[in-house]
């Protein structure tokens, strides 16, 4: 069975992230996968590529740019032929729907990748690119979210929520597991003090992710503890970033304050950490939380998306609190090694009971199965 995978870019961002693990481990002898991204390649393409699957890239980013290109994108899918258009993300999603009708009605299956969104931090085309989900939600054969979260948000938000199912995010634990041993090995790479008290976030640069929250909060924890330290890691997460470093002035912790841009070794990352913190304002299902706790990191987050699945409801913390994020990151970075450890270990086993990327894999392909049924 041919799929054709339409996702809005291949960055190295959550969804984007989510769509390589799967296609990792989706069975190959049954699904034959490629994948078109609508706004160029990215470390994503590569890959993808890599895994032996077909990628190809066109560029409608602009106003103008996607009439030509969207030409090139309808040829290619007919070139392709797919049993089934799997569009990923709202971009993707409108793409696929506008494909499937041009090549016959083909089978169309959209994946929403986000949980609340708020559209007022973003631009036309993805305005635009939401309101199509929306008005045509009843559309495809399948709608999949990757949050309950996400999935009580739009179709409280007019999505029908006629065909829609969710699917959480997969993750693999071979690749992201404890490693405590190589904590100051990992330390010492990176050039980082093997002693300190340490505090990570990953993420892109991007509003939702509310950095006035955290680095309010952690200045409140640096003046009680001044060693303490926080690591940034992801795109946009530079001393470049003019706008992330006023920020950090604006709460005084330049001087305990880490950017360290893009990390591709994120199973180093993450044992090097004391605790790990999600801000957010809004995700879906926060990958980057259940990677921390997969390598036994202690994980806390602000309410977002499916962040109470992952981490356990005693670890979230109510959205823009910075004294109870504060209090609670205190808390976490106080308690004893033998807390410390029993805590990890929890949170290591419901990983791997709750999240596992094959079986989640098994999930999309019982959905194309089941159309593939239909069809004969």
């Amino acid at each position: 069975m041919k799929i054709l995978y339409v996702v809005s870019d291949l960055a190295s961002g959550g969804a984007q992230i989510a769509l390589g693990r799967f296609l990792k481990v989706i069975d190959r002898e049954k699904f034959h996968p490629s994948v078109i991204a609508l706004s160029g390649g990215g470390e994503q393409a590569d890959y993808i590529r890599a895994l032996g699957i077909e990628v190809q890239a066109f560029d409608m980013r602009g106003f103008f740019a996607p009439l030509k290109a969207f030409r090139g994108f309808l040829s290619a899918v007919k070139k392709i032929d797919p049993d089934i258009i799997h569009g990923w993300m709202y971009h993707g999603n409108a793409a696929a729907l506008f494909a499937a009708a041009a090549c016959g009605g083909k089978a169309l299956i959209w994946s929403i990748r986000c949980s609340d969104f708020d559209l007022s931090k973003y631009g036309l085309m993805t305005k635009l690119a939401f309101f199509i989900n929306r008005k045509f939600s009843s559309t495809p054969v399948k709608v999949i979210y990757n949050s309950n979260a996400g999935k009580k948000y739009h179709e409280a938000n007019g999505f029908s929520p006629e065909k829609s199912t969710v699917i959480q995010n997969g993750l693999d634990t071979e690749y992201f597991s404890p490693a405590p041993e190589k904590k100051k090995e990992y330390r010492k790479k990176y050039g980082l003090d093997a002693g300190v008290k340490l505090i990570g976030m990953a993420s892109r640069y991007d509003p939702m992710k509310d950095f006035d929250t955290l680095f309010a909060a952690f200045a409140a924890v640096r003046s009680i503890d001044p060693a303490t330290e926080l690591i940034l890691c992801g795109k946009g997460i530079t001393k470049d970033n003019a706008a992330l470093s006023a920020t950090a002035q604006k709460y005084g912790i330049e001087k305990g304050l880490i950017l360290a841009g893009h990390i591709e070794a994120m199973n180093e990352f993450y044992p090097m950490l004391d605790l790990f913190v999600l801000s957010s304002k809004s995700e879906g299902f926060p990958n980057v939380l259940a990677e921390a706790a997969a390598c036994a990191v202690p994980a806390i987050s602000l309410a977002c998306g499916d962040a109470e699945d992952i981490a356990g409801a005693e670890n979230i913390l109510p959205q823009a609190d910075t004294r109870a994020l504060a209090e609670k990151m205190v808390k976490t970075l106080q308690m004893g090694k033998e807390e410390t450890a029993i805590g990890a270990a929890k949170s290591v086993c419901r990983i791997r009971e709750k999240f596992d990327a094959k079986a989640s894999a098994v999930k999309f392909e019982q959905i194309y199965n089941g159309i593939a049924k239909c069809c004969q």
